[in-house]
């Protein structure tokens, strides 16, 4: 690899229910990171926003993943997720990062593949304490304006066995143990930064290249 050659770098967020994925890659992307949309054949929320998910219908899920065409897939409360090669290979041949927010099983998936294909990633695990993810789901089932009830009933479920099971389940690069409130938010997205400005560095770039692709919102 030529030694001014950027890697595509990729950040994956992970963490049970409710914990604030959304939310940090969110502010990931205000600091110039492209948003991998994932694929779903879940039915829109009322709080989704239009570019949440790609929305696609069972069928034609299963024909792209019988393709190949998911670079990761699984199935979570009777519906498919998966991570489109197509988008992720867009993003990279466009020069820019990534980040997605995805379960532990697709996180070590994704980052197979980028170790395989010799880009940089770095996994992070999110969490709060139990009580705290239960009133945030609770939050979210009465802000929607068509709850499915037994949905919610298995998300509420869920949250004990995530918790229990999912830490352990990969060698996560980065743990928050209490990701609650706006200075954490920036501080894991400084910190996410700072990895990434260490990353160019270390390829022969600087501080400076990471600025230039916006990493000048860091505080």
């Amino acid at each position: 690899m030529d030694a001014r050659t950027v890697r595509p770098k990729i950040i994956t967020l992970s963490g049970p229910t409710c914990t604030g994925k959304t939310h940090l890659q969110r502010r990931l992307e205000e600091r110039g990171y492209a948003r991998v949309v994932t694929a779903t054949t879940r039915p829109r929320r009322g709080d989704d926003a239009a570019d949440s998910y790609l929305y696609l219908s069972r069928a034609e899920f299963e024909r792209r993943l019988a393709t190949g065409q998911f670079l990761e897939s699984t199935e979570v409360d009777g519906h498919l997720y998966g991570t489109p090669v197509d988008s992720v290979n867009r993003i990279a041949a466009a020069g820019r990062h990534m980040v997605m927010a995805i379960d532990p099983e697709g996180a070590r998936a994704v980052h197979s593949e980028a170790r395989r294909r010799g880009w940089w990633c770095f996994s992070v695990y999110l969490d709060n304490p139990l009580q705290r993810l239960q009133e945030r789901l609770e939050a979210r089932r009465r802000s929607d304006p068509a709850p499915n009830e037994d949905a919610y009933a298995r998300r509420r479920a869920s949250l004990v066995t995530q918790q229990r099971e999912w830490l352990g389940c990969v060698g996560w690069d980065l743990v928050v143990d209490h990701f609650d409130g706006e200075a954490v938010v920036e501080g894991v997205a400084g910190l996410l930064q700072r990895q990434l400005l260490q990353a160019h560095a270390e390829e022969g770039f600087g501080l400076g290249y990471g600025d230039r692709e916006g990493a000048a919102g860091g505080r």
